[in-house]
């Protein structure tokens, strides 16, 4: 199949919280990113948004195959189209299913609004209204 649909739900995964551990095997070196199968390539990207947009890079792939064994969803993103999107705030690290045009929507938002070495106050408020507006699980009373 040459095209795909992209899948329109945003939410937090199950068990959302990636270990520190399993981050560090990523390789990261931000604490924004998604990640994705490319089909084509056969494996992970990983994308960091920042000022220039988005920076492709490889993780190790021993890094993603221990993300997947301690999150198993991780296998259900759909190839292309479906990103597990990672935000680190306040020494949480949580975790996101992603339709990916909607990771590249935050790429560019935080590529508009970037001002400074770090970002600036109006690319965190930008990043802070993206997450805000992602629908949360209902909680058992």
């Amino acid at each position: 199949m040459r095209f795909k649909p992209v899948p329109r739900r945003l939410a937090p995964l199950p068990g959302r919280i990636i270990a520190d551990a399993h981050w560090r095997a990523l390789e990261v070196p931000v604490d924004l990113a998604f990640f994705f199968l490319n089909s084509r390539a056969g494996r992970i990207v990983a994308c960091y948004p920042g000022p220039a947009g988005v920076t492709e890079a490889w993780p190790p792939p021993e890094g993603w195959t221990a993300l997947a064994e301690a999150h198993p969803w991780v296998r259900a993103l759909c190839s292309d189209v479906e990103a597990l999107l990672v935000r680190r705030v306040d020494g949480r690290c949580d975790a996101y299913r992603a339709p990916i045009d909607a990771c590249y929507e935050l790429a560019g938002r935080i590529r508009a609004h970037w001002s400074g070495m770090n970002g600036g106050a109006l690319v965190r408020a930008e990043i802070d209204q993206f997450f805000a507006a992602i629908p949360q699980p209902e909680t058992a009373p």
